[in-house]
């Protein structure tokens, strides 16, 4: 799967949902260095990609820095508002929000859903 997703995008460079899949690919794959330079690969070609926004947001979280996890959900936010209703925004809303030590804030957004 992985070498039908690497052939994609060098042969339609435009394709952005291969490159968004082969973001997640090295996501899962444990490589976040690769998975986060393929989601900035993905918002530069769309800064509107909110998939991208969200694996983004999920990797910061992975390496312990909220604050900016909340800058990527802001900016899925942004350009889909619609993404809010997604259960990825609202978990990782809720781990930002435990990492930033707002267990309340963090128990009220996964009540609310």
């Amino acid at each position: 799967c992985k070498g039908v997703l690497e052939l994609l995008p060098r042969h339609c460079p435009g394709l952005l949902e291969a490159q968004v899949q082969l973001a997640r690919c090295a996501y899962l794959a444990g490589n976040m260095d690769a998975a986060q330079r393929k989601a900035a690969d993905c918002l530069r070609l769309n800064q509107g990609c909110s998939d991208a926004h969200l694996l983004t947001a999920h990797i910061f979280l992975l390496q312990n820095r909220p604050g900016p996890a909340v800058q990527s959900l802001e900016s899925a936010m942004s350009h889909d508002f619609g993404v809010r209703e997604s259960p990825q925004y609202v978990i990782i809303s809720a781990k930002a929000a435990m990492m930033e030590k707002r267990y309340e804030d963090a128990a009220a957004m996964m009540e609310k859903r």
